[in-house]
């Protein structure tokens, strides 16, 4: 059987065994099964990703864990990655992918996946034990139009850099924005958010970048706001790190509150205006 709490996601409370009161809709699956004891192990049958206050569940469309291999286990089926130079080592949560120098893995087909959608998170775990030039995910086209889709990487100057394009549109701010890269030596996880209305011309919306869950970076669209995430995008999907390891990555078909990105995209604990990361 599953395992799903009812209620009102922002009043409900579930008691612990020690009867303290918790809310569920902070927590994902992963931090309530540990506070509270529980395993689906037994039940045959596997857990739902994130439980909503009014019982449905809501899970990325591709999942790539890292445990091993680099299979999806998202909710569409196929699509997984084709790994060159990379290996699997300890990562934040079981395995993690572990790039060499120039290492990277692909993954085609995504103009009929992520260029059909009108909103899109992009979810990931990224160690690092020196700062050093690293594409860590690309679906971006800026040399011919359609354009379409986000680059983001790191520069050895301890940067990081935003490409976003729309349909008409190479460089939505006129260049590809930076800010400065995190502290080396830790897991720090990463979102690419995208909020359009829909996919059409007009229906476009910004990029927002959070580290950590803290918004980082915004790139808002232009004046004629047409969608970033179109059939102008590469079909092709790349995520690399060169020396670095890459864990947990998940692409959504919506946007989520920050709230919402701690608990059900980091694993995170939110304790009313911040993320505490697992």
């Amino acid at each position: 059987m599953r395992f799903y709490v009812g209620g009102s996601e922002s009043t409900m409370p579930v008691f612990t065994a020690a009867g303290t009161a918790m809310n569920v809709s902070a927590y994902s699956v992963r931090a309530f099964q540990t506070l509270m004891g529980l395993t689906f192990a037994t039940s045959g049958v596997a857990a739902p990703d994130y439980v909503f206050g009014d019982g449905f569940e809501l899970g990325p469309i591709l999942w790539y864990r890292f445990d091993g291999d680099a299979t999806n286990t998202g909710s569409l089926s196929g699509y997984t990655l084709t790994v060159s130079n990379a290996s699997y080592d300890v990562g934040e949560f079981g395995q993690a992918m572990s790039f060499g120098t120039d290492g990277y893995a692909s993954v085609m087909g995504m103009k009929s996946v992520l260029g059909a959608l009108p909103q899109v998170t992009v979810g990931f775990w990224i160690y690092e034990s020196t700062i050093a030039d690293r594409d860590y995910w690309d679906v971006g086209n800026r040399s011919t139009a359609p354009y379409g889709g986000v680059s983001f990487y790191e520069n050895a100057n301890s940067t990081i850099a935003v490409c976003v394009s729309t349909t008409i549109d190479a460089f939505v701010a006129g260049s590809c924005p930076l800010f400065t890269a995190p502290t080396t030596g830790v897991w720090h996880h990463w979102i690419i958010s995208y909020a359009g209305t829909g996919t059409g011309s007009g229906e476009g919306g910004p990029v927002n970048i959070y580290l950590d869950d803290v918004l980082t970076l915004t790139v808002s669209n232009d004046s004629f706001n047409d969608p970033v995430f179109n059939s102008g995008i590469s079909d092709t999907l790349y995520i690399g790190g060169n020396g670095s390891l890459m864990d947990d990555l998940r692409i959504y078909d919506r946007v989520f509150t920050p709230a919402e990105q701690c608990a059900r995209i980091i694993d995170g604990a939110w304790t009313g205006s911040s993320c505490t990361l697992p």
